[in-house]
């Protein structure tokens, strides 16, 4: 039997992250695209650019037909390479477009789904030049349908 659309769909997800490496055009190599949530003390140098996916509850709108439009939020999470003030900043900028671009590349998700839309992103660079973190968080919604069977 086929995987459920939802595992299909956060399966390209991550496949489409980790994909993001300066070979590929980004101008981040990302090197390790997890399905959790980590703190920042909990990523060791190693593995930055590290990204993490949050899956939330997902919001249902059901249609005549037994049809159901599915919205599956996703946050990532992301921290950069460390680095004093002003490489955190430009580390963050480049890996928050490389994301963004990189999800908005196949908005259906391999023909899963019907539309991927990024609804806000936030950076914090922390301040001083000691060498630090930075953090993205950028939550988004992959819509699509269903329906009452087995999909």
């Amino acid at each position: 039997m086929a995987k459920p659309l939802r595992q299909l769909i956060i399966d390209n997800v991550q496949t489409t992250l980790a994909a993001i490496s300066i070979a590929g055009g980004f101008r981040t190599d990302v090197t390790k695209v997890e399905r959790l949530i980590r703190l920042y003390d909990d990523i060791g140098d190693t593995i930055r650019p590290w990204i993490g996916m949050l899956v939330a509850r997902q919001r249902f709108q059901y249609q005549p037909g037994k049809i159901i439009r599915t919205t599956l939020p996703i946050t990532i999470m992301a921290y950069p390479v460390k680095g004093i003030q002003t490489e955190r900043e430009d580390r963050l900028n480049d890996l928050q477009d490389d994301i963004f671009v990189a999800l908005n590349d196949d908005q259906t998700r391999g023909g899963h789904a019907v539309m991927t839309t990024v609804r806000e992103d936030e950076t914090d660079e922390t301040i001083g030049e000691e060498p630090g973190d930075g953090v993205l968080v950028m939550p988004f919604d992959v819509v699509y349908f269903r329906t009452t069977s087995v999909s």
